[in-house]
């Protein structure tokens, strides 16, 4: 099979930017999915005992409008940071088998293209 060279901007520049609040959120989502992983990973059966923290600030300007999303799990080691790093990764794949959910890591890509400026 020949080597397939990606074009990441272009990739994102062909995304849909979302057409909805409902859309909007699905960001917001994702990430605090990838924070509930990273709890499960650190504490397994005492999962009870992480902390997601979600601040929103700057309420006051729909176009400047801040969220952070921190919490206490497991961060990332040698592999989740390539994995973070591969847009199109198999490394929660039994997860979201288990989620019923695609975690594939292109989400990041909707991601960008949701709040990113046009380019």
């Amino acid at each position: 099979m020949p080597a397939l060279t990606p074009n990441i901007e272009n990739r994102v520049r062909k995304l849909a930017k979302p057409s909805n609040a409902t859309q909007s959120l699905q960001p917001l989502l994702e990430a605090v999915s990838n924070a509930m992983f990273g709890i499960e990973d650190r504490y397994a059966e005492k999962i009870a005992k992480g902390r997601i923290d979600i601040t929103v600030s700057k309420l006051s300007d729909p176009g400047d409008i801040e969220i952070l999303i921190a919490d206490d799990g497991i961060g990332l080691d040698a592999d989740r940071y390539a994995a973070f790093c591969t847009i199109d990764t198999d490394f929660k794949k039994t997860r979201a088998a288990r989620a019923s959910a695609v975690c594939s890591g292109s989400m990041r890509l909707t991601t960008y293209r949701s709040t990113a400026p046009t380019f």
